[in-house]
């Protein structure tokens, strides 16, 4: 199995990259696998071998035998289904609230810190900043609330177990961690610590 990635550029970006999803559930797997970083200097990310594998020319990109991937969600619910680990059987209850989770992390939660992130770093200094900040505040708020609220009735986003859904709700809260937002936020706080605490996560940056 090999994971294609991308080395941070810029030390603030490290342990933001996506392909440290699939990376991470390898390593709380314990199964064996290749990183591959794309070479940005001699644009790989925009050769036609790359483009094959991620017409997007974003990264994780997945290869599995004859199996060709792109996406950190959907490459995470394929090893997990794999394995048999981490995520509950296919077509059941469970997995469709998990896959619930899973979504929400992408389109609920890094829809907006990701914005949140590109207006302290990337638009820091110029008049619009504060705006694009508030704008995707104002909605994060939302969201967070909800998973809070959440978090309160359950260690984990399903309960008392750690799934893959968590790896994605977690990493999808690392464009905040620069911030104080999360101090609103006791039962996020102290989930995303624990998660990001977790041996798994620690080799999976250490990489990046």
């Amino acid at each position: 199995m090999k994971v294609y990635g991308l080395r941070a550029p810029l030390p603030f970006i490290k342990g933001l990259v996506r392909h440290l999803r699939p990376v991470w559930l390898l390593e709380e797997l314990g199964a064996p696998y290749e990183l591959h970083y794309l070479d940005l200097e001699k644009g790989e990310e925009e050769s036609a071998q790359y483009l094959a594998l991620n017409p997007f020319g974003k990264v994780p990109a997945l290869e599995d035998g004859a199996l060709r991937m792109f996406e950190s969600g959907a490459i995470c619910t394929y090893i997990a289904d794999k394995h048999g680990k981490l995520i509950p059987k296919h077509g059941t209850p469970e997995r469709a609230r998990h896959d619930q989770w899973m979504f929400a992390a992408v389109t609920m939660v890094e829809a907006y810190t990701v914005r949140v992130f590109v207006a302290d770093f990337f638009y820091k200094g110029e008049p619009e900043a504060p705006v694009l900040r508030e704008a995707a505040l104002e909605s994060l708020v939302d969201s967070l609330k909800a998973v809070e609220g959440h978090l309160e009735k359950n260690a984990y986003l399903m309960g008392a177990d750690f799934s893959v859904c968590d790896i994605l709700m977690t990493h999808s809260l690392g464009p905040i961690a620069h911030t104080d937002i999360l101090a609103k936020y006791p039962k996020i706080t102290g989930y995303v610590n624990r998660n990001r605490e977790r041996p798994a996560f620690l080799k999976a940056v250490a990489q990046q």
